[in-house]
């Protein structure tokens, strides 16, 4: 599409994202008409409420804190422009009182590299400089002093008026959801009878970006409800007030949060975990029992003269959630004159103008959108259902896969009906047979420390893949704080969450969620994961992206295999030329894995096939057999008789080592068959 000289651009929501998009484009030389159904920070939107906090801390790899920085300046930059007042510089505190501190550790590059001023303080320190807080249980902590809280409301109407004063057009109207889907897009729909046409069309309207593109967008916005308390503190006592405490954020088990007393409105207090769903229009905004009785433990325990302090006011805020809590900012799939900019997932409000710069930059420059970790498949529309029937077994439960999962697409349409076959076997047929408890004791000895983040799935789907899937998670169900971020979630996993050994606690991505594609399993399973808030079915293209994975702190991969070669070549798909299964996401796994830190990459497999008569550590693969995952990838590798760490090894030593885990029956021919290729025994 050839950009006009002064395009008209209709923006749709005024809030933090909107408003901000809006000015910016105004100020490239683009005319705005700017609308909002309820006006700018109303007590529907998500940009709605007093304060918001300002912060640059959000761990390793990520763009956030850079986007931060930018937006710092920006406030900065309007603040003196407008001669008004919205960032409060008390400073933010980041607690950690979590024994895993890599979300910490791996934010101060990133706010080196975005030249966000911080410190890092001791306990000792901390406690001397804020006495009023209980810091017993933290063990260190982040203080950025340039950071502080937002006045929320207030600068969303300041944008919205300093865009009209430059000569925007605002108008309080609704955009009707009638014809937003139909390409291509000429005109909008209002509320009041008419429609407004543009050039371009850019929807910024929080929790509502899902209602007004339901099948583009539908619930991968989803609002959820976020109780907030304000607390009031003694008498005369002013500890608890802007002036002597920063804003504050604690990183445990739960991440709690607050802002001190501000305009005398009292003490502000949440809990940061997601709610249950909430519609923003319609929904009662009243606080749950619950919570407030979470929170009211937490405030005793961390602000000890707050105990028993009265709750003075209460409101209700809703994050417009995405699967993986990053923003969205992209063409419409279909059409390539709307942009969508939404899913700030509880921390967009601060990022305001420099997204705004940004959507604007590329609207007005007719580019491509820079993506801010969204993932494209988010906008990918997948068949409800895959039916898959144990052909072995008339009359048995259906195998069925929730939607989203692309891979069983590509099994039904280009892999022969034998497939289909194998992925249905009944247990009794399945060749992992050879002693699956010591195989899964010998990974658990590659591991040698409690994992926080469980990949326990063999991402083969040959028959084999539950036996190895299901040993590992019987030998897990005395662990704790284990999580799970996998492509495919079988009934082993809901075990393990149904023994505690799965909280997702821990994690340093999606904590408290349990992340999967597809799930397979029995009428049992289905029922266990639907509306289950505990889970995040997100698209292949991100749970398998190796940047992905390796955001997975201490991350544990364990993949099936049928035969690895003695220099570590990995077979799991094929018989040989007879295709067997799908490669799935095993090199995926492995190499997301690989790059974690402190990542244990396994490949599992039983050291023999037939009752013991075949081994399935052999010399060379057999022909026609496909290699999945290459020797230069592969890292540990166990059977029954032990795991072995083939990474940096020449291809004597990786023979020496494999060998060293065949069956023993099998261990003299390999031998002599390794000195014949290029090894000398």
């Amino acid at each position: 599409m050839m950009m006009k000289s002064k395009p008209h651009v209709a923006v749709v929501g005024a809030g933090a994202f909107g408003g901000w998009t809006a000015l910016h484009l105004l100020e490239g030389g683009a005319r705005v008409t700017l609308v909002d159904a309820w006006g700018p920070g109303n007590s529907r939107a998500s940009s709605g409420g007093e304060t918001r906090i300002m912060r640059g801390t959000y761990g390793p790899d990520q763009p956030y804190t850079e986007l931060a920085a930018r937006a710092l300046k920006l406030w900065h930059k309007y603040e003196r422009s407008w001669k008004k007042r919205f960032l409060h510089r008390t400073g933010v505190l980041w607690m950690v009182s979590s024994r895993d501190d890599a979300y910490e550790r791996g934010s101060l590059a990133s706010l080196r590299e975005g030249r966000i001023k911080f410190q890092q303080f001791s306990t000792k320190e901390m406690k001397k400089r804020w006495p009023q807080i209980n810091f017993s249980d933290v063990h260190w902590g982040i203080y950025e002093p340039e950071c502080g809280y937002l006045d929320a409301r207030v600068s969303c109407q300041a944008v919205v008026d300093a865009f009209i004063d430059e000569g925007g057009s605002y108008r309080q109207v609704a955009v009707l959801s009638q014809g937003l889907e139909d390409a291509p897009l000429r005109s909008l729909n209002l509320s009041d009878g008419s429609r407004l046409k543009a050039d371009y069309y850019v929807f910024a309207c929080g929790p509502w970006l899902g209602k007004l593109f339901p099948k583009t967008i539908g619930e991968r916005v989803r609002p959820t409800k976020q109780d907030i308390f304000f607390f009031g503190p003694p008498a005369g006592d002013s500890r608890f007030t802007d002036a002597q405490l920063p804003v504050w954020g604690d990183h445990g088990d739960r991440f709690f949060y607050g802002i001190p007393g501000s305009d005398n409105r009292g003490f502000k207090m949440a809990d940061d975990t997601r709610g249950a769903a909430f519609d923003p229009t319609c929904g009662e905004r009243v606080v749950s029992p619950a919570t407030l009785k979470r929170v009211r433990e937490y405030m005793a325990f961390r602000f000890p003269a707050l105990k028993g302090a009265p709750l003075i006011e209460t409101r209700i805020c809703q994050y417009e959630q995405t699967p993986d809590s990053n923003f969205i900012l992209d063409r419409h799939p279909r059409m390539d004159n709307v942009w969508l900019l939404g899913g700030g997932s509880g921390h967009g409000f601060k990022h305001g103008p420099a997204l705004g710069e940004k959507m604007a930059e590329l609207i007005l420059n007719d580019g491509e959108a820079e993506l801010i970790k969204l993932k494209e498949a988010c906008l990918l529309i997948a068949p409800d259902k895959i039916q898959v029937n144990s052909l072995d077994r008339p009359g048995s439960e259906e195998w069925v896969a929730p939607a989203g999962e692309e891979r069983l697409l590509a099994i039904k349409e280009f892999f022969s009906p034998l497939q289909i076959e194998i992925i249905g076997r009944p247990a009794a047929k399945r060749f992992a047979d050879a002693h699956p408890c010591n195989l899964t004791k010998s990974i658990i000895a590659v591991l040698r420390r409690r994992p926080s983040t469980l990949k326990d799935l063999c991402e083969s789907l040959g028959a084999d893949a539950a036996s190895v899937e299901d040993a590992v998670a019987a030998l897990l169900k005395g662990r704790r704080d284990l999580g799970i971020h996998t492509e495919m979630f079988s009934e082993g996993l809901m075990e393990l969450i149904e023994c505690g050994a799965v909280t997702n606690n821990k994690k340093t991505l999606h904590p408290h969620k349990s992340v999967a594609s597809f799930a397979m399993g029995r009428r049992r399973l289905y029922d266990y994961i639907h509306n289950n808030p505990l889970f995040e079915f997100l698209p292949n293209s991100y749970v398998n992206d190796p940047f992905v994975i390796a955001q997975n702190r201490r991350m544990v991969s364990i993949n099936s295999a049928l035969e690895v070669d003695l220099g570590g070549q990995v077979c799991a798909d094929s018989l040989g030329s007879l295709p067997y299964s799908g490669i799935g996401g095993q090199v995926d796994f492995v190499r997301g894995t690989s790059r974690a830190s402190e990542g244990v990459a396994v490949i599992a497999l039983p050291c023999t096939a037939k009752d013991g008569a075949v081994s399935r550590i052999v010399a060379q693969l057999k022909p026609g057999a496909g290699v999945v995952t290459s020797r230069g990838d592969v890292r540990w590798v166990a059977t029954e008789f032990g795991a072995v760490n083939l990474f940096g090894r020449n291809l004597r030593q990786r023979a020496e080592l494999l060998i060293s885990i065949a069956h023993p029956q099998f261990r003299d021919e390999l031998q002599r068959q390794a000195a014949k290729l290029w090894v000398r025994s």
